[in-house]
């Protein structure tokens, strides 16, 4: 099940993130993009608070300029 794998991508990236691991992280949010993507089209949900995420992570490593594109 695509979703599901979406779910596990999500889980992991939280794990990364806690653990301060912000490039594996903000991998994984870009994993359950094309998922969520593919899944449910580019303008859900899902996909919307996947690219929240990868701000937020954007942010906390001060990578500004490439976190623009996704706002």
């Amino acid at each position: 099940m695509v979703v599901g794998s979406g779910q596990s991508y999500h889980l992991l990236a939280r794990v990364y993130r806690m653990l301060g691991m912000f490039e594996q992280a903000a991998r994984m949010i870009e994993q359950n993009v094309l998922i969520f993507s593919q899944s449910f089209g580019p303008e859900s949900l899902d996909v919307s608070m996947c690219l929240s995420q990868l701000g937020e992570i954007k942010q906390c490593t001060q990578q500004y300029e490439s976190a623009a594109p996704t706002c």
